[in-house]
């Protein structure tokens, strides 16, 4: 049984694969607990960067667990041991046929392991947050907002030179708010605290700030 920590009703599809993955039963809920984790099997929360002092009860379960966190690396929470996963689940990143994970060493087994049953393909990362894709998207996104702020151009013919220019699916500013720009923004001003080239744009900043 996989318990699944969403805001909404069950998706149709998680991972680019149709829920439930091969008949395994699919439990949807909000909060994780102590007894709840005690009888499934694995649990995917969805909701972590939003609630990530869950990461307690996920430790001591001793269970399998994905969590979304494109933010935060699992050595942040002194993850060692455990069989926890972390996965990019920006919106748009989370559609590719290659599931973009960090995990332990000592975790590997179990998770990939879990992802060979359901047929899921994975790309295993450093443990660093942003990944590898979206640590290139907000950069990409970044550039877009400080050509904006400089007037070099308006978003709409940004948007349309990257997409003609580069076959991207989307431009950066379009990108920008199906991921949510208040997302982009957390993790470019994480990754400039030791990484000054990810510096945020005032723009984007400022944009931010006004959400």
């Amino acid at each position: 049984m996989i318990v699944l920590l969403i805001n909404d009703q069950l998706p149709a599809e998680l991972w680019g694969k149709p829920l439930p993955f091969e008949g395994v039963q699919v439990i949807v809920e909000k909060e994780p607990s102590p007894a709840l984790l005690t009888a499934a099997d694995v649990c995917i929360d969805l909701l972590f960067e939003q609630h990530p002092q869950h990461i307690h009860l996920y430790k001591e379960s001793g269970k399998p667990v994905f969590i979304a966190s494109v933010l935060s690396a699992l050595s942040e929470f002194s993850i060692h041991e455990e069989p926890i996963a972390r996965f990019n689940n920006w919106p748009t990143l989370d559609q590719k046929n290659i599931l973009e994970l960090s995990v332990t060493d000592a975790g590997l087994s179990i998770i990939e392991s879990l992802l060979h049953q359901w047929r899921i393909s994975f790309q295993r990362t450093k443990d660093e947050p942003g990944f590898v894709s979206a640590r290139i998207l907000a950069a990409i996104i970044n550039e877009a907002y400080f050509a904006c702020g400089e007037e070099v151009s308006a978003p709409s013919e940004i948007d349309t030179a990257m997409k003609l220019g580069t076959n991207y699916p989307y431009g950066p500013f379009d990108w920008a708010s199906k991921i949510g720009i208040k997302n982009v923004y957390q993790l470019l001003d994480k990754l400039s605290a030791t990484e000054p080239r990810y510096q945020p744009a005032p723009l984007l900043k400022q944009k931010v700030h006004e959400q």
